[in-house]
This record gives C-alpha cells, sequence and structure tokens, in this order.
C-alpha cells in the first residue's frame, strides 16, 4: 500500500518515510556492521553516514508543509519551560533505566550460567 499516514490536522508523512527514520536507528544499534565499530574513527564514519544519507532521503520524501509543522511544533516543545518538558525527560530516562536495567540483568544471567 503506497497511500499516505493522514495526521488529524490533514497533514500527511508516507509510510516509507518512518522506515527511513528507524533504519539508520537499527543499523546503528545493530553489531553486524560494513566497518566494524572497533576500528577508531572508521568504524563511526560508516554509521554517520547512514544518519546523513537517511536525512537526505527524508527531506526529499516528506512534504515540505508537513516538515515545517514538524519543526515548528519542535521548536515550540523545546522553548516550553515546567511540567511538560520534565515530564518528558522524566519519562524517556526511565525508559532507558529500564532498558539498562534489563540489559544488566541479561548479562549477569548469561555470565551465571557459564
Amino acid at each position: 500500500m503506497h497511500g499516505p499516514s493522514v495526521r488529524s490536522d490533514g497533514l500527511w508523512v508516507p509510510w516509507y518515510a518512518r522506515i527511513i527514520v528507524l533504519a539508520p536507528l537499527r543499523y546503528i544499534a545493530s553489531p553486524l556492521d560494513l566497518i566494524p565499530d572497533g576500528m577508531l574513527f572508521f568504524g563511526q564514519i560508516d554509521d554517520l553516514s547512514m544518519v546523513s544519507y537517511s536525512n537526505i532521503l527524508l527531506k526529499k520524501n516528506i512534504d515540505p508543509v508537513a516538515l515545517a509543522d514538524c519543526r515548528d511544533r519542535s521548536e515550540k516543545f523545546l522553548s516550553q519551560k515546567g511540567k511538560d518538558r520534565m515530564t518528558f525527560a522524566i519519562a524517556l530516562s526511565a525508559i532507558w533505566i529500564f532498558f539498562l536495567m534489563l540489559l544488566a540483568i541479561c548479562l549477569i544471567a548469561a555470565t551465571a550460567s557459564t
């Protein structure tokens, strides 16, 4: 299906643009890279190039009006002070702490079984 994903305000973002956003994140998190991250400097260059290329693809595939609206919303959110921004920061921190604890539990369980 090649139809757009329509938001409530009438702006649309194609479904494949969402995949373009997730693909570089998946590539960076994956242990399988074209150039291993252990190689100093060069290992990070391929990650950076993947993010840069996806940014170029996003700019070509997203409606400029929708992109401008997203920028306006993010600037508005970042300029806010107070409860909404603090709630977001706490929720994001809680998610990171949860996944780090889950990783630690998995690593402890894996080393205990050997």
